[in-house]
């Protein structure tokens, strides 16, 4: 599950980290404007998640969409 998510490293003290949904990749987030934030991308589902946040942040904040959901409550667990 997102062995190499993406990150958008805008130099914030604050991480969103996001689980894309069903059919998505990193490509869904290009959009979004995220002042003050960094932003990790996790979408690939196929194996269970493997990953630590990464140190260093003041805040984290978590948001998933459809599938995202389940993965994020797993990666949670």
């Amino acid at each position: 599950m997102g062995h190499f998510p993406e990150t958008i490293e805008r130099g914030s003290d604050r991480l969103l980290v996001f689980f894309t949904g069903w059919g998505m990749d990193w490509h869904a987030t290009r959009h979004l404007s995220l002042d003050g934030f960094d932003l990790v991308v996790l979408y690939d589902y196929t194996h269970p998640v493997q990953w630590s946040l990464p140190c260093g942040y003041s805040e984290y904040h978590l948001a998933a969409w459809s599938l995202g959901v389940w993965a994020a409550a797993e990666w949670c667990m």
